[in-house]
């Protein structure tokens, strides 16, 4: 199935605006590291949200599946219209339901084909 990562959910008939924390890490000649913390607001997507599906979780997960996630993460990660076989999408149905609340989840379901 071939699926538009570009689509974005909307809040009460608007885009939702998100904030991403960026961290920069430098390391001075004397060998003493710093940090600089920045921030890049950008509008939500689809993609944004399937990234973050496949890399949140708390329980340990199978060598296999760590690979699925990788190679779908990569597939995924620029964006557009991108076919996804039915392995796929389901696990990344699977994701965006347990890790969103329903009234987001729910447009992110129906964006990947669920009715």
């Amino acid at each position: 199935m071939i699926i538009n990562f570009d689509l974005k959910p909307l809040k009460d008939g608007q885009e939702v605006v998100s904030k991403q924390k960026v961290v920069t890490v430098n390391k001075d000649d004397d060998g003493s590291v710093t940090e600089d913390v920045s921030f890049e607001i950008g509008t939500l997507s689809l993609k944004d949200c399937c990234k973050e599906s496949l890399l949140k979780g708390l329980a340990k997960i199978s060598i296999e599946e760590t690979m699925l996630r990788y190679n779908l993460y990569n597939k995924i990660k620029e964006g557009g219209e991108i076919e996804l076989s039915e392995e796929e999408l389901s696990l990344l149905k699977g994701l965006v339901n347990d890790r969103y609340e329903i009234l987001l989840a729910g447009q992110l379901l129906t964006m990947l084909g669920e009715k």
